[in-house]
């Protein structure tokens, strides 16, 4: 089962506080959640970036679709637009479009609903690989970190790779590889961003990934449809 997963990595407006973009964040997701179009989403997340984290970024959101159908739908659904990116200049440093990526996740550990921590590593890919080529370094490299003893504390890990974009344009967001770790402690995902600072699959580029350490909250679900079946 595909779901299409819009991600995004955010700053806040620099009018905004990092105590004011929270609400502000939650504001603007209401909007979102009011306008017609939102019948084709089955889940959506704010992943509030935490102090500890230590970063210029202040949060990860996350959509995702109901399907392939549903995401051409919702795209084609433009009625909400002039709305939504009014608000969205008014919460964020720019309009969303420049810095978000549509990914398809593969579930290697499913999280438990009680963790919400979460480390989320950003990074990119070389040119020219393959995606036979991506999945299985993806898997080896999962299978690897699994075995160690951050993998041990690990409370759900999903790995996400960016699909082609739907408008001929480069995605806003410029990673093509992400990763989310839960754990139950800020403490524990602070010690994996650490440790696993060089750790990425092989056909990534550079050696040290883009990691913020956040609090997931989950805005909407839909509890009818099934959970994407981990791989």
């Amino acid at each position: 089962m595909i779901r299409p997963k819009l991600m995004y990595l955010a700053r806040r407006n620099p009018a905004l506080s990092r105590e004011q973009f929270t609400p502000r964040w939650r504001q603007h997701g209401a909007l979102g959640m009011s306008m017609p179009r939102w019948k084709n989403i089955w889940r959506y997340v704010h992943c509030d970036v935490l102090p500890e984290s230590g970063d210029d970024y202040d949060g990860v959101g996350i959509v995702w679709h109901k399907s392939p159908e549903s995401r051409r739908a919702h795209r084609e659904d433009t009625s909400s637009q002039g709305a939504m990116e009014a608000d969205e200049v008014q919460t964020f440093d720019r309009l969303v479009v420049n810095f978000c990526a549509l990914m398809e996740e593969r579930t290697v550990q499913e999280p438990r609903p009680s963790a919400r921590v979460k480390l989320i590593r950003f990074a990119k890919l070389q040119a020219g690989v393959m995606r036979e080529e991506f999945d299985a370094d993806a898997l080896l490299h999962a299978m690897n970190l699994l075995a160690t003893p951050i993998g041990q504390s690990m409370r759900g890990f999903v790995q996400n790779q960016a699909q082609p974009t739907e408008t001929g344009r480069p995605w806003g967001l410029p990673y093509d590889y992400i990763e989310e770790l839960w754990f139950d402690r800020v403490s524990d995902a602070a010690r994996a961003r650490t440790q696993l600072r060089h750790a990425l699959p092989a056909p990534c580029e550079g050696d040290e990934p883009i990691a913020v350490l956040t609090n997931e909250v989950v805005l909407y679900e839909l509890r009818d449809l099934a959970p994407v079946p981990a791989m």
